[in-house]
C-alpha cells in the first residue's frame, strides 16, 4: 500500500502524537503497574499492622465492632466491612470520613479498637485516580474527574496510533522477515543502536501494549463497552464505582448497623468457615449488600465468588466461579473477562508479570524515543 511507504507522513504522526499525549499516558502506565501488584503492595505497606494477638476470647460481633468505631469515628459512612478466616488478622473497615474523604482502617476483632490506618488501600486508591482520571478525581469534584477521564481516553487513543505508526516506520527495517524485528543491533552507535533497541523491544511489547490499551477503552467510553457486550450477546453494560468512591450508609443509623449484622449471619450459615476472607459492601440503603469472598485457600482474582443479599428476603444471587449454573450477572462476568484481559490477569502470574513490564516500558520508550529526536536535531546541525 502507498500509504505505508510514506514514512515522513508516519514519522510526524508518531512523533505529534507522543508529544501531545506522553504525560497523561506516562502516567497511566505506571500507576497501572503499580495497581497490577495492588494486593502485594497493600500487604507490604501494612505489614505488621494488619495482624493482632487473639485474646483467647471470641471475636466480637460485627454489630458491636460498629458501634465501638462510631464513637471514636462519628459521621463516617461505612462501605466495606472485610473479614478474614484468619484468626491473628485484623478486620478492615474502610469508608468516607466526615469530611468526605476515603479512609479505611484495621480494627481487632476482639476489642473493636482501631489499630492503625490502612495506608496501603489508600496509596492504592491515589494510583486508581491517577490510573482512571490523572488525579482529578481526588479534588472530588465530578467535573475536574470527567475532565481527567476524557484526558486518558484521548490519550489511549492517540497512543494506540503511536503504536501503530510506530509499527509502520520500523516495518522496512526487517519486511517479511519477522525474526529480524527483534533483533538488537549491538554493533550499531548513537542514533543507530538507539534506533535498533527502540524498535526491538517495541515489536517485542506492541501486542501486549496494543492488549491493554485497546481493553482500557471499554472503561472509557461507554459506547464500546456496549458494542463489545452486544458483540458477546448481551444489552446491559455493567459499570463498577471506583472503591475510594463507593457511598454506603451511615454508622449514625443503627438499624443499618443491625442489617449488616444480619447479612453478616447469613454469610455464616451459607458458608461456615469455608471462606479465606468475605467483603461485605455496603449500599446506602442499609438493606441491600454485596459480598465477594474466596474460598479457604484460594486468594486468585480469577476464582472470587459473588453473593447479593437482601436483609428481608436473604440470598438473592449466589454465584460461583466453579458452579456453571449459578453463574454471576453476564455484564458483570463480561466486564471482569475484559479486566482480565487488561491487566494480564488471564494469563495467571506470568502474564501479570509481562504485562507489568509492558507498562513500565512506556518510559523506556518515551526516554529513547526523545534521545533519537534529539540526535536527530544536533544531526541536521
Amino acid at each position: 500500500m502507498a500509504i505505508l511507504k510514506r514514512k515522513k507522513f508516519w514519522f510526524n504522526v508518531h512523533l505529534v502524537l507522543t508529544l501531545i499525549c506522553c504525560v497523561p499516558i506516562l502516567i497511566v502506565a505506571l500507576s497501572g503497574a503499580i495497581i497490577s501488584y495492588h494486593d502485594e503492595i497493600i500487604d507490604a505497606l501494612n505489614q505488621s499492622k494488619s495482624f493482632v494477638s487473639p485474646s483467647g476470647k471470641d471475636a466480637l460481633k460485627p454489630a458491636k465492632i460498629l458501634n465501638i468505631f462510631r464513637k471514636a469515628k462519628p459521621g463516617f459512612m461505612l462501605s466495606y466491612y472485610r473479614i478474614p478466616q484468619n484468626k491473628n488478622e485484623a478486620i478492615r473497615l474502610s469508608g468516607t470520613d466526615s469530611g468526605g474523604e476515603f479512609k479505611s482502617y484495621f480494627i481487632d476483632p476482639y476489642s473493636g479498637e482501631i489499630t492503625s490506618e490502612n495506608i496501603g488501600d489508600t496509596f492504592i486508591g491515589v494510583m486508581l485516580n491517577l490510573h482512571t482520571n490523572l488525579g482529578f478525581g481526588l479534588s472530588k469534584n465530578e467535573t475536574l474527574r470527567l475532565i481527567g477521564k476524557n484526558i486518558v481516553a484521548l490519550s489511549t487513543v492517540m497512543f494506540i496510533l503511536v503504536l501503530i505508526s510506530g509499527a509502520v516506520i520500523y516495518y522496512p527495517s526487517f519486511r517479511g522477515k519477522i525474526l529480524r524485528a527483534f533483533r538488537i543491533n549491538f554493533k550499531a552507535r548513537g542514533y543507530a543502536f538507539l534506533y535498533s533497541l527502540h524498535g526491538a523491544v517495541g515489536a517485542l511489547l506492541l501486542p501486549i501494549l496494543l492488549t491493554i490499551s485497546a481493553s482500557g477503552l471499554y472503561w472509557s467510553y461507554d459506547w464500546i463497552a456496549k458494542i463489545t457486550n452486544r458483540a458477546l450477546g448481551e444489552k446491559e453494560i455493567f459499570r463498577k464505582t471506583s472503591f475510594t468512591e463507593v457511598r454506603g450508609f451511615s454508622l449514625e443509623d443503627e438499624d443499618k448497623i443491625l442489617n449488616l449484622q444480619t447479612v453478616f449471619d447469613i454469610f455464616k450459615r451459607e458458608r461456615g468457615e469455608n471462606y479465606e476472607f468475605f467483603n461485605i459492601i455496603a449500599q446506602k440503603d442499609g438493606e441491600n449488600f454485596m459480598i465477594f469472598y474466596f474460598d479457604k485457600g484460594e486468594k486468585s482474582e480469577e476464582h472470587m465468588n459473588t453473593m447479593s443479599v437482601n436483609v428481608k428476603k436473604g440470598i438473592l444471587r449466589h454465584a460461583r466461579y466453579d458452579d456453571t449454573k449459578s453463574t454471576m450477572p453476564r455484564p458483570f462476568a463480561i466486564h471482569k473477562a475484559v479486566l482480565s484481559v487488561h491487566s494480564g490477569y488471564i494469563f495467571g502470574e506470568a502474564g501479570k508479570f509481562l504485562f507489568c513490564v509492558a507498562a513500565i516500558s512506556v518510559l523506556f520508550f518515551i526516554v529513547t524515543g526523545f534521545w533519537m529526536s534529539i540526535k536527530r536535531i544536533y544531526k541536521k546541525r
